[in-house]
């Protein structure tokens, strides 16, 4: 799952994204994140993880009966702002819980998976956040 948006037009695995991010790349957000704990964990542990993210959501009074992307998007006009909200969450998440895959990935340089004629888009697209968190635990 890439820590930056592929750009205007990308047409992947998950379908297509828009000029700006929206509440579709939201869903493909999510969905991603689902597709990386079924890659990194398999089937059954990913669906723990997920629970516990579920569980989480939850705790920070963001997963009511209308569920949480409506609660989300309650929070903000825009659905811009929305996926940066559901971002900064499941990045606040990640450093609470420091799962093993989240501290291999912040310890080493990781090159943009977009490419363009001069080769990856950035040599690092990790957060600087996450690497002091890592650096910290």
């Amino acid at each position: 799952m890439s820590l930056e948006h592929p750009g205007p037009g990308f047409n992947g695995t998950l379908g297509r994204v828009g000029q700006k991010a929206n509440l579709l790349d939201l869903e493909m957000f999510v969905r991603g994140y689902e597709s990386c704990l079924l890659d990194t964990y398999g089937e059954k542990r990913a669906e723990d993880e997920w629970l516990d993210f579920i569980e989480y959501l939850r705790h920070e009074g963001l997963f009511p009966t209308e569920g949480w992307a409506a609660k989300i998007s309650q929070h903000n006009q825009y659905s811009e702002d929305c996926f940066e909200y559901f971002r900064e969450l499941l990045h606040k998440y990640l450093v609470l819980r420091m799962p093993d895959w989240f501290i291999e990935f912040n310890c080493s340089a990781q090159p943009s998976p977009w490419h363009n004629v001069n080769g990856p888009r950035s040599q690092d697209i990790r957060l600087k956040k996450h690497i002091e968190a890592v650096k910290n635990a």
